[in-house]
């Protein structure tokens, strides 16, 4: 029978409070009263099974979108990690080779790590170069400029710079005469 439809019930003798009779006859007849609060109470409980299963469905989705919301923040965080272990290496690499360069006697720390092959560095478990030293050795046997073994070369060109840097601050201050000491002076210095 669908929902809305009432069988055929008779009245009774025994039951004006709309329950069950009482007795275990196989062919029992209900109150219309009491079939109509069995099913409104079943359909009740169907609406509420429903509404509980779409909340149930709500929150799987809820839970579904946290953790896929983790899961984006988790990869997230484990590329930041990776790019801060690579800049902690290259970090590493460079304070290294320019210890050792100022060690083996390097002019310019800077340009020994710049012209450095990094590709040729190996590293330890710690992210420590180990072969900085070697490779700085070998740099300095092709580039010799770098370790100012030949100073004359290097006296020269610095000498040049300070020249060019005195006669252009000397012609800029023209018909200032105090002004191209002081600016040759701060240039220089500063």
């Amino acid at each position: 029978m669908a929902d809305g439809q009432v069988p055929e019930t008779t009245a009774s003798a025994g039951n004006e409070t709309g329950a069950a009779p009482s007795g275990s006859s196989g062919s029992e007849k209900f109150d219309a009263e009491y079939v109509r609060q069995l099913r409104e109470e079943a359909a009740k409980h169907r609406t509420e099974k429903a509404a509980a299963q779409a909340e149930l469905k709500k929150l799987q989705d809820a839970q579904l979108s946290d953790a896929e919301r983790q899961s984006k923040r988790l990869a997230e965080l484990e590329a930041q990690s990776q790019r801060f272990d690579a800049d902690k290496r290259d970090l590493q690499a460079r304070l290294t080779v320019e210890r050792e360069a100022r060690k083996l006697g390097v002019i310019d720390e800077d340009a020994a790590y710049r012209l450095l092959d990094s590709s040729k560095l190996k590293f330890d478990d710690d992210g420590r170069p180990t072969n900085a030293g070697d490779l700085l050795k070998e740099l300095v046997r092709e580039r010799p400029y770098l370790s100012g073994q030949e100073p004359w070369r290097l006296s020269r060109y610095v000498f040049t710079l300070a020249a060019e840097r005195y006669y252009v601050l000397q012609r800029e201050s023209r018909g200032n005469p105090g002004c191209c000491a002081r600016r040759t002076h701060n240039r220089l210095t500063g």
